[in-house]
């Protein structure tokens, strides 16, 4: 038997020029082009091709590229991460899907293809791969099926190359708009704000548990029969990109990767319905309304493919019910917020109605200069990134490490609405020079307080009205 021999590493990494048919943008950052659906397609083979040990881990990497370009966020910080995690695991699933298969073979059509196919190579050279592979597979005998099938998997695996790169070089087109998250504010308030997310969290997710096996077995076997509309739902992009990259071998309990993938897909359906949808929504109205206690979750499956989940948060009398209905094989997602009377009779309501009716409801322990000040400037449109609370004192305090000095406008802005409320405002401790610099200027000065410096500025005093 002969076969054309091939070097067992393949060139250099081709230099990078501009496409004339996908031109970059004026600010250099080049669109999209991977599709998602084939990215999902390329996912489950490489899932398929990567060592069971690791199956696990290069699927949840995989995952979360396809969610990325779907739609959803991804911190800055993390895209080099992930590029060079994904870049390894592709490299790896070409020795463990097709090299050592090779290797442990004793039939001689498979050993005269392991000693011809490059072992390693630059991932940019999958094209010189591909050709090579093509010489190959010409000399390989007719009733060598096991042969030919096993070059099928790697021509399937060179072909998904190109997508898998385009898409890691797509994630640089997220970073202008990717997630980006700074610290938590230090403090009580701060920490009480924490506690408060992660009761939000074990509630929804102590719900959510008991009803997710009947419902993911349900939806195992819609896979079977085809694709789910959940698949362009945005709102359920986590459950989406599960539902498109089932297990080659079935996704049922017996078949091989079935427990595995069932597992990911109810990690999914809770990350859309509990991280990206009740937790933020609960999470805004802890921020923006002091004393608001946490009441119980509910589950309740509904008709096919989808259910309710509900969350309960009340203070001085007034009870709110933030709740999620979805149907998965409908593609139907709705988020809603509620006033519950006294009776138990629910009324919707609009964000801005329910911060209304929280207001008009302030207890008079929370209706103080710090906490008019703090909810007032909870309204503005830059307000996520001030990270407030009200500490013991009665100040308002707000942790530096968002604000920079280019938030000029947001700092007037809080001394402005603090002197209006009558209240004292403090940064605590301010480690940033030029930030401390800045707040110098506008009336903050230094003290020394338990936890180090800090700058603290005194409400203004309010300047009577000029004379006729």
């Amino acid at each position: 038997m002969r076969l054309d021999r091939t070097p067992a590493r393949l060139g250099h990494r081709p230099a990078m020029h501009p496409d004339p048919e996908f031109p970059v943008s004026p600010a250099g950052v080049r669109p999209v082009r991977a599709d998602v659906h084939e990215l999902a397609r390329a996912r489950q083979a490489i899932s398929a091709l990567a060592h069971p040990d690791t199956r696990p881990i290069v699927d949840t990497a995989m995952g979360t590229l396809h969610a990325a370009l779907s739609g959803g966020g991804l911190q800055v910080s993390k895209i080099p991460g992930l590029q060079s995690a994904i870049r390894k695991h592709i490299r790896q699933a070409w020795i463990d899907g097709i090299v050592a298969p090779l290797a442990r073979s004793r039939h001689p059509a498979d050993r005269a293809v392991l000693d011809a196919i490059p072992k390693d190579f630059a991932l940019r050279a999958h094209a010189e791969v591909l050709a090579a592979l093509e010489r190959i597979a010409r000399w390989v005998p007719e009733d060598a099926d096991g042969t030919r099938a096993h070059l099928g998997r790697a021509f399937e695996y060179l072909r998904m190359l190109p997508l898998i790169l385009q898409a890691l070089a797509d994630l640089e087109g997220l970073a202008p708009g990717a997630t980006r998250t700074g610290r938590p504010a230090s403090g009580p308030g701060s920490a009480a704000l924490a506690d408060a997310a992660a009761l939000v969290q074990r509630r929804l997710k102590a719900a959510l548990s008991p009803g997710l096996p009947s419902l993911i077995g349900d939806l195992a076997d819609l896979v079977h029969r085809g694709p789910a509309a959940a698949a362009d739902v945005p709102a359920l992009r986590w459950t989406a990109a599960a539902l498109l990259a089932p297990p080659a071998r079935g996704a049922r309990t017996s078949d091989r990767g079935g427990p595995q993938w069932r597992r990911s897909l109810a990690g999914a359906l809770s990350r859309d319905l509990i991280d990206e949808a009740l937790a933020p929504a609960a999470g805004r109205l802890l921020r923006r309304h002091a004393g608001l206690e946490i009441g119980d979750a509910r589950y309740a499956r509904g008709e096919g493919h989808g259910g309710r989940l509900d969350l309960a948060l009340s203070r001085a009398g007034v009870r709110l019910l933030l709740t999620v209905r979805f149907d998965v094989a409908g593609g139907r997602f709705e988020q809603s917020s509620a006033v519950v009377s006294s009776d138990g009779a629910p009324t919707t309501l609009a964000p801005e109605d329910a911060d209304a009716i929280l207001d008009a409801s302030i207890p008079d322990e929370l209706d103080t200069p710090a906490h008019r000040a703090m909810r007032r400037l909870s309204r503005l449109d830059r307000a996520p990134s001030l990270h407030m609370h009200v500490n013991g004192t009665g100040e308002l305090q707000v942790a530096p490490e968002p604000v920079r000095t280019q938030d000029a406008g947001l700092l007037e802005e809080l001394v402005r609405t603090a002197d209006e409320e009558g209240s004292a405002v403090r940064f605590d401790p301010v480690r940033d020079l030029v930030l401390a610099s800045g707040l110098v200027e506008i009336g903050f000065e230094w003290h020394d307080g338990p936890a180090g410096r800090c700058l603290i500025r005194a409400p203004a005093q309010p300047t009577g009205r000029p004379g006729p």
